[in-house]
């Protein structure tokens, strides 16, 4: 425990707890917050909040709003420590004190600010529950839950991956997301016969995704044909050979999504994005995995209900061990604190 903290305010912009970026970066770290000794609320509206508070973190909203309160804090509270979480990318005429990054890579996006903190995906949603418990199954069922853009990245690997793997057992695809009538772009949709849909609902998400026996986690987009058909130069003396991988994905990528996995006992297979590589690299706790092949080989290990489990439990206790919240809510305290010191000097 924390004893003589600093007094944080956080300013939301939408208290929607269905909404990813106020439900684990203001709600869930509020009452982390809490939890390790530092006092800390969500703004009503009064304005005694701020002036008895010492840090004022800004969370995830629209720019001008941002820039707003900026200004009225630091014009009117000179004194204030001022955050936010996970700012736009282009909003660098805005002095923040500190921004909160979810990731390593949006963290090097944010670097033109002067401090930058990354902090864990650890929601209250899923944190602190039994793992499921697989057992033999006549259907597998493969789930997806996600924002529907992410579903542009089936293709093209992945797509083709399931549809052949589908000829070896009975599958099922479960997509849970904002919508029961995802779009599906970029060619990407399996030609499978059993896909269904799930509306995203902050009630039953967690039971939703238990009754998974796989999470796949595709985001990143595959630019790897300009390579092989010719579009984008070669030159093995400069390092750069057809055999080359070619990526897009999103400044803010993390690996939110596999951590929900892990917490509730489901192994992963994700791909290539950066954030996932530390969870799911060693190959014990899961499986990266970009081309068909690779989707294919981890699919046909973990049909193995005997290896689902093992694999499971190590990420479960992967995830306990090093993303407990209270130790990356003490993080987060320790360095916003280190800011502040330094501030005052």
């Amino acid at each position: 425990m924390i004893n003589e903290a600093l007094n944080i305010l956080f300013i939301a912009y939408d208290r929607n707890l269905s909404v990813g970026s106020y439900r684990i970066w203001v709600n869930d770290y509020c009452y982390y917050f809490n939890a390790i000794g530092v006092k800390a609320k969500i703004f009503s509206g009064n304005p005694e909040e701020i002036k008895n508070a010492d840090v004022i973190i800004l969370s995830k909203g629209p720019k001008q709003n941002l820039i707003n309160d900026f200004n009225y804090i630091r014009s009117n509270y000179p004194d204030k420590l001022i955050g936010t979480i996970t700012p736009p990318r282009d909003l660098t005429n805005v002095e923040f004190d500190f921004v909160m990054a979810g990731s390593m890579e949006e963290a090097d996006s944010l670097s033109f600010h002067k401090n930058v903190i990354v902090n864990a995906h650890i929601e209250q949603l899923f944190y602190g529950y039994s793992r499921k418990i697989h057992t033999k199954k006549d259907v597998l069922k493969i789930v997806y839950h996600g924002w529907t853009a992410h579903l542009a990245s089936f293709s093209p690997n992945l797509k083709t991956a399931l549809e052949e793997f589908e000829k070896e057992c009975d599958i099922e695809l479960v997509i849970i997301s904002e919508s029961e009538n995802a779009v599906w772009r970029r060619n990407s949709l399996p030609n499978i016969k059993n896909i269904s849909y799930q509306k995203w609902n902050i009630k039953t998400i967690r039971e939703n995704i238990m009754e998974g026996d796989i999470g796949i986690i595709p985001g990143i987009h595959d630019l790897t044909h300009l390579v092989q058909n010719g579009s984008e130069p070669t030159d093995p003396s400069s390092g750069l050979f057809h055999t080359d991988y070619v990526f897009r994905f999103k400044n803010k990528s993390n690996n939110g999504r596999s951590l929900a996995f892990f917490q509730l006992g489901i192994p992963v297979v994700g791909d290539f994005t950066p954030s996932h590589l530390h969870i799911l690299g060693d190959g014990d706790c899961g499986f990266l995995a970009h081309s068909k092949a690779g989707w294919l080989r981890s699919f046909r290990i973990l049909k193995d209900e005997s290896k689902r489990n093992k694999i499971s439990q190590k990420a479960y206790d992967k995830v306990n061990r090093e993303y407990n919240p209270l130790l990356w809510a003490e993080k987060y305290y320790s360095q916003i604190l280190e800011i502040y010191n330094k501030r005052s000097l």
